[in-house]
């Protein structure tokens, strides 16, 4: 199978990730092209054919892109284009009837329109939250996958070791951007009545207004701000829990690097977590005390709670690993591909 995929735009964080990882995945079995930014290619495997295309740009220039990308598309002549995210959904909206390749979307938030991906053949959501009022009959359900490593590199044990936390209580580890949507303030509020140490790892805009808020309420003996670190999920290895206190989310990738590593995860009510995880590991969003409640109480409890996740970890093992994704979004692009293909002769005859 010939496969193109599509991102309109530069981006550093989920979406990219899923995509250099899906078509790293997907170039192991396939014929893979991608049309994206430059700034991408390095990060893609060598046998991958590659355009670079940016439309972040005026609209004159999002013009002559268009026209760059169809000439690719009809040159390199693939069996499918997946466009990653509603920017590029809706380039690819544009171009569908003028190319022939069957036309699909990949939706990696939860976004109220969704009228450039009803215009394509098929749509993979990366929770069912986010497929939710989809008006399109032809839609999937793939949860992204992601690699662990064996090893925890050096530079992470010394983010780790240099912290002098207490090592009589357990560690928690929260990842992600330090962004209001991450609900990292509402997170350190609940840490006040929790004894364990918390390891916020990451970096952002929000950095030293939670630092002031660890000052500020005396939690600076047992929460900790790493900044960024290089494969911040090998850290995970080092966690007793996880936990998750986003407002929203699409597909929270902590999620499913901390269930293969078997590592217990504590989570606010968001999409992937709340289709995952067992209720009495979710809390309200938003919600500090149910936080600290929960927080507690499975820390009391982390041999059982280990126990209660087996069959999760098991079903993580296999089913949030990036070749899963690849053979499922393989599968589904195949699907879809012979879909188009009955139609056209369907209204041929």
């Amino acid at each position: 199978m010939k496969v193109c995929q599509f991102l309109a735009s530069g981006d550093s964080g989920g979406l990219a990730k899923h995509l250099v990882d899906l078509t790293n995945g997907l170039s192991e079995a396939h014929e893979v092209s991608v049309i994206a930014p430059e700034s991408m290619k390095p990060l893609l495997a060598d046998s991958i054919n590659f355009c670079a295309i940016d439309f972040s740009s005026g609209p004159l220039k999002s013009f002559f892109s268009l026209f760059q990308m169809y000439r690719f598309l009809k040159l390199t002549a693939p069996d499918v284009v997946c466009a990653h995210g509603s920017k590029a959904a809706k380039k690819l909206a544009f171009l569908k009837p003028y190319i022939q390749p069957a036309c699909i979307g990949t939706l990696h938030w939860i976004e109220k329109k969704k009228k450039y991906f009803e215009r394509l053949d098929g749509v993979i959501g990366v929770s069912n939250a986010a497929l939710d009022g989809l008006k399109l009959n032809t839609q999937k359900v793939i949860y992204n996958g992601v690699n662990i490593s064996d090893n925890i590199r050096q530079e992470s044990l010394l983010a780790f070791e240099g912290l002098g936390i207490q090592k009589n209580n357990p560690t928690v580890i929260a990842i992600g951007r330090l962004v209001k949507v991450k609900g990292f303030d509402v997170l350190v509020n609940a840490w006040q009545q929790v004894n364990a140490n918390l390891l916020l790892v990451g970096d952002g805009p929000l950095k030293q207004e939670l630092h002031d808020s660890i000052v500020e309420k005396g939690l600076t003996h047992k929460v900790f701000l790493l900044g960024h670190v290089d494969q911040a999920h090998e850290l995970i290895r080092k966690a007793e829990l996880v936990v998750i206190s986003s407002l929203h989310e699409g597909f929270c990738y902590v999620l499913a690097e901390a269930l293969r590593y078997r590592v217990p995860v504590v989570s606010t009510d968001v999409a992937a977590a709340n289709e995952i995880l067992p209720n009495k590991l979710l809390c309200p969003i938003d919600d500090a005390t149910s936080l600290e409640r929960n927080l507690n109480i499975q820390l009391q409890r982390l041999p059982e709670l280990r126990e209660d996740l087996d069959r999760i970890f098991d079903w993580a093992e296999v089913s949030l690993s990036v070749a899963h994704m690849a053979e499922e979004t393989a599968r589904f692009y195949s699907f879809v591909i012979n879909e188009k293909m009955n139609s056209g002769r369907n209204t041929k005859s």
